[in-house]
């Protein structure tokens, strides 16, 4: 199959030149929309390589845009590529349906993303010290049109962090029945440092809170 039908509305929607010749090339044989015999081949036994793996990512999130990190640079591939053409002023590497920009441009180019109203998950590598080995990585964030501050390392930062969330509480839960046979909500601000606990709520009340 080939990219999820979430997509069509985004193509349909390119402004670019650059965008939209790059949609042409777009595959619609694997998830991804990257054309490369290893994935749109069912019977490629080949070893598990960086493409193949991007690719069951995307099959596990399939309305999001895939940023993974590859040494000094967060790439896409496919579908995302054209994106990041798009939405972020970017170019495609070489002739190919792949685009990226350099790790300190991240929040830059994460910024061009969810301003478009786009979800992006970003993948960090861990460092491997044998040059033979594929690098282990990792979902690191989910980085939404709500909160899109990507937060990764920036701990032991001296300046402050600008948090770039949408009006209203950063996070919310939502537990299970409670003793009364409602849901418990729990609604945290980060920024005000408040959690508000709503209690015993029906499904139309926990849409409301």
């Amino acid at each position: 199959a080939g990219p999820d039908p979430y997509w069509g509305r985004y193509m349909d929607a390119l402004r670019r030149p650059a965008a939209e010749a790059l949609a042409l090339k777009v595959s619609e044989t694997n998830a991804l929309g990257f054309p490369h015999p290893s994935l749109d081949d069912a019977n490629d036994k080949t070893s598990k390589t960086l493409l193949k793996e991007v690719a069951a990512w995307k099959q596990t999130h399939p309305t999001k845009v895939l940023l993974v990190r590859v040494g000094e640079f967060y790439e896409a591939w496919g579908v995302d590529a054209v994106l990041l053409v798009e939405h972020c002023g970017l170019n495609a590497m070489g002739d190919k349906v792949r685009a990226g920009c350099p790790w300190r441009n991240l929040q830059q180019t994460l910024d061009g993303l969810t301003r478009a109203g786009l979800t992006v998950a970003v993948y960090e590598e861990v460092f491997e010290p044998n040059p033979r080995k594929r690098k282990p990585r990792f979902l690191s964030q989910v980085v939404t049109p709500g909160a899109a501050t990507y937060v990764r390392d920036k701990t032991l930062q001296t300046d402050d962090v600008e948090w770039k969330a949408a009006d209203g509480p950063s996070f919310v839960a939502v537990s299970g029945a409670d003793a009364a046979g409602g849901a418990t909500v729990v609604a945290l601000d980060v920024d005000a440092r408040t959690a508000t606990v709503l209690a015993s709520l029906t499904p139309e009340g926990c849409r409301a809170a």
